[in-house]
């Protein structure tokens, strides 16, 4: 009679599974374990699941190794490029004058008839007509300044002109020495506000009209009474 021999996976719910214990199963029964009832896991194939894991570790440590390994050597074939590179730059060398030189670094500036002279130190006093290069000064443009514009003179609002008539006073603009343009009026005596009105309104002492005047006839406006009530007047200009 053969056996099959395998081990419980059901970890902490089977005593077996977590002793570890191998468990043997006559082929022609169910590989499954006898406490818990859950599929076995036969010896082989846990055996080949183990190598092949240890297998796929080794793999990926090789892999690794290559990786770094392959980092360290970039990076030393370019430090040695950047090496040979700087290597191969060389400074710009300027050439240095002779000590017998001519020196100008003191070299005099001065001002001679709005011109600027260089004199080149070492030169002789007889040769000073030959060396000299003039340069004609460069002068300051003077810069204008601006001007502020000037302020407008402020105006005083014109302000309505009061007059005294013989039945009241007027409040506005003149013409012909009677009440003309807009302005106010207010009675002194009893007086029909204007004998062109059709209803002959006649204002009391105290009470006022607002309106618009043309040459001393109300054109249009509003009548304050003494009771507090007010009334509108519409006559129109005389024709």
């Amino acid at each position: 009679m053969a056996l099959k021999k395998g081990k419980c996976t059901n970890y902490d719910g089977c005593t077996k599974a977590d002793r570890d214990e191998i468990i043997e199963v006559d082929e022609f029964d169910d590989f499954v374990c006898p406490e818990c009832g859950k599929p076995l896991e036969a010896l082989e194939s846990r055996k080949k699941k183990k190598k092949n894991d240890k297998d796929k570790n080794k793999m990926l440590f090789i892999i690794g190794g290559s990786v770094v390994a392959l980092g360290i050597i970039g990076a030393i074939v370019f430090a040695l490029i950047g090496s040979k590179e700087e290597e191969e730059i060389k400074p710009f060398e300027t050439e240095t004058a002779p000590a017998d030189s001519v020196d100008v670094k003191k070299d005099e500036v001065t001002n001679r008839n709005d011109t600027l002279v260089i004199k080149i130190e070492g030169q002789q006093e007889g040769e000073e007509a030959e060396a000299v290069q003039e340069v004609p000064a460069v002068k300051e443009t003077p810069v204008a300044k601006p001007v502020a514009p000037a302020k407008p003179a402020a105006t005083t609002p014109a302000q309505p002109s009061t007059h005294k008539l013989g039945y009241g006073t007027w409040t506005g603009g003149m013409k012909n020495g009677q009440p003309h343009g807009t302005g106010t009026l207010t009675y002194s005596t009893s007086r029909t506000i204007d004998e062109r009105d059709s209803k002959g309104r006649v204002a009391q002492p105290g009470e006022y009209v607002v309106g618009e005047w043309d040459n001393g006839h109300l054109v249009q406006g509003r009548w304050f009474k003494n009771d507090g009530s007010k009334e509108a007047i519409i006559i129109g200009k005389a024709g």
